[in-house]
């Protein structure tokens, strides 16, 4: 199953999840900038998928060549941000397979093997 990880850069200010947006929530023009890493072992990453309304919709991150076959594969995509508030950016990667992140870890031990959901980050804007 392929891996990925999820930094967010910007504007944004991670948080610990506190719910729904902001209640006095204003017009935003936030596009914030998001990068990550992601790699698939002895795969290769086909795609990186974006989403910021909880996987309702998702938009393709734009993918860097990897440096070698066992490489991370870097990628970056701009996400706009409707309103000012509380948003859950998540991340998922999908391997030459056509294997994609499982939205929890159905085989996660305490060694850390089969934890490969897809990420997910809290960020609150405005």
């Amino acid at each position: 199953m392929p891996s990925s990880a999820l930094n967010v850069w910007g504007s944004a200010t991670a948080v610990q999840p506190t719910g729904a947006p902001l209640a006095n929530s204003q017009p935003s023009s936030s596009a914030v900038t998001v990068r990550g890493a992601a790699w698939a072992g002895d795969f290769t990453v086909r795609r990186v998928d974006v989403s910021v309304d909880y996987g309702v919709t998702w938009q393709p991150a734009k993918m860097e060549k990897a440096k070698n076959r066992y490489d991370w594969q870097r990628w970056t995509a701009s996400v706009k941000l409707p309103l000012d508030g509380y948003y859950e950016v998540w991340a998922r990667a999908m391997d030459s397979r056509g294997l994609m992140q499982p939205h929890v870890a159905p085989n996660w031990n305490p060694s850390g093997y089969g934890g490969n959901p897809m990420h997910r980050i809290a960020v609150l804007i405005g």
